[in-house]
């Protein structure tokens, strides 16, 4: 098998006593030009598998910058429509008279009307009416009281995040709160609307969930915000040592949720 390789290579090899200084030209240029034509679809086709990199990259952070502000416009509509909800004379009319009954028909029309999954009244920690979903209102009240006029909790009766808002109703103690489902049906519809796959999931189950091939992508999104965070705390509070760091708000207690920021 080696002789016959042998002979082979030297009957294809030409002979330079016979062969011609224009044949061998030829052929140093064709060796020339095959070599940087390869290197050049080697490098062109690394160069077009970048650009492909980058351009899905770019389509991945416009969909989730798009889906980060629809979720803050929801958080907007919801604080809107808890204000006119709590303005409505017919609402102030009847807590003020305390027609209990006739105010859970009220608040699943407007709910309805408002684009909301959820609506309740609530005077202190007391439930006085309620629209939508069951749901455990009083861990709601306490997610609303630990954060700001928009919230978002994740309640322990169902395993899906709320993003809320609340009013005053005008009298001492009664604010209007409304809620809306951060569900599979509104990742569906963000997901039509931005072009790509959008996923909303909580931060509880995010840790205390197996490990996929998302979850370094997850961790490495969770430590991006924490680290924005911290900048935006040190910029509002440039004193070293104004915030100790067991002061540092823990997001699976404060929120419930992994909650987008908002700009």
């Amino acid at each position: 098998m080696r002789a016959r390789l042998a002979h082979l290579w030297s009957s294809l090899w030409p002979d330079p006593a016979t062969t011609s200084l224009g044949w061998w030209l030829v052929a140093i240029h064709l060796g020339l030009v095959l070599l940087v034509g390869g290197g050049i679809s080697w490098y062109a086709s690394g160069m077009l598998r970048d650009l492909a990199d980058e351009q899905g990259k770019a389509r991945v952070q416009l969909a989730a910058t798009t889906a980060r502000e629809d979720l803050r416009r929801m958080g907007e509509d919801a604080l809107a429509t808890a204000r006119a909800l709590a303005d409505r004379p017919t609402l102030q009319r009847l807590t003020a008279e305390g027609q209990s009954d006739a105010l859970p028909p009220f608040l699943h029309r407007a709910c309805e009307a408002g684009g909301v999954d959820g609506c309740a009244v609530l005077s202190g920690n007391s439930v006085l009416a309620v629209s939508g979903p069951a749901l455990d209102w009083r861990q709601i009240l306490t997610a609303s009281a630990e954060q700001s006029a928009t919230f978002m909790a994740l309640p322990a009766t169902e395993r899906v995040p709320l993003l809320g808002a609340r009013a005053a109703l005008g009298q001492a103690g009664m604010h209007v709160y409304v809620v809306r489902r951060l569900d599979q049906k509104l990742a569906r519809a963000l997901s039509s609307q931005v072009g790509a796959e959008i996923r909303l999931i909580d931060y509880r189950a995010h840790t205390s969930g197996p490990v996929t091939a998302f979850t370094p992508l997850y961790a490495a999104a969770l430590a991006h915000r924490s680290a924005a965070a911290d900048q935006r705390g040190r910029r509002a509070h440039p004193s070293p040592g104004a915030q100790a760091p067991g002061d540092r708000a823990d997001p699976g207690r404060a929120r419930g949720v992994r909650r987008p920021d908002p700009g």
